[in-house]
Parts: structure tokens; C-alpha cells; sequence
């Protein structure tokens, strides 16, 4: 319960228009890709859709700009990209935001408002 409260907390800050968090271009880099801090996650932009794989057991979770996120095994292949440091934030004005966390990476699609959570212990979907 506590980990559903935190991730819609997270997802309520995400969520936030105007807000005054790091961009991928503030932070130095223009990228469709990026990973976390520890390689671990890898997300790639397309678009209409954001999505994130973990290296270590191959889920892949995806937020469209205006449907439900979904999450399954596929054999997507990211590369590797720059790094989004904890508590930094990767947006796509008007369409996507995800937040690095050291618990894991979050996206939302700002459009739709559903999103997901994906990290080597777990993934879900909002």
C-alpha cells in the first residue's frame, strides 16, 4: 500500500505544468534515449510512446501519448544513452515526463495522464 502511495505521489508531481524541474535539454543533452544512473533501465521516445526496458530481466514497459500504458517481456534493444541522474526529469513538452528515481523510473504521457514504473524488482501501470 505504502509503494502505491508513493508512486502516485510521484506520478501527481509528475503531472505538474510549468514545474521547475530539470529538462533533458537544461541538463546539457537532446536525446530520444537515455538510462538510468546504474545502466540498469533504458528508455527510448518515439513519438506517440515512451518506453523503458530493464537490462537485468527484460521487461519493457511502454505509455502512449493518448492510451493505457502496458508492460510485457519483448526483445526491444535501447541503447545506451546519457544518463539521467536521480530526481532529474526527461520531457517531451506537452506529451511525456519521466522522473529518474533510485527506486526506478517513472514516465507519464501528459496527455492521457497514464503511465508506468519499471525497475529490476518491479513494473506497474497507471
Amino acid at each position: 500500500m505504502r509503494k502505491l502511495l508513493v508512486a502516485a505521489i510521484t506520478f501527481a508531481a509528475l503531472a505538474v505544468p510549468g514545474s521547475s524541474s530539470p529538462s533533458s535539454s537544461s541538463q546539457g543533452w537532446s536525446s530520444n534515449w537515455f538510462q538510468s544512473p546504474s545502466g540498469n533501465i533504458r528508455c527510448r521516445y518515439f513519438g506517440d510512446s515512451i518506453a523503458c526496458t530493464t537490462l537485468s530481466n527484460g521487461r519493457v514497459a511502454v505509455a502512449t501519448l493518448t492510451g493505457s500504458a502496458y508492460w510485457g517481456y519483448y526483445n526491444y534493444s535501447f541503447p545506451g544513452g546519457p544518463v539521467l541522474y536521480y530526481g532529474q526529469y526527461y520531457n517531451v513538452p506537452g506529451r511525456f515526463r519521466c522522473l529518474s528515481r533510485s527506486d526506478g523510473m517513472y514516465c507519464l504521457s501528459l496527455y492521457s495522464g497514464h503511465g508506468f514504473g519499471i525497475a529490476r524488482e518491479f513494473v506497474r501501470t497507471y
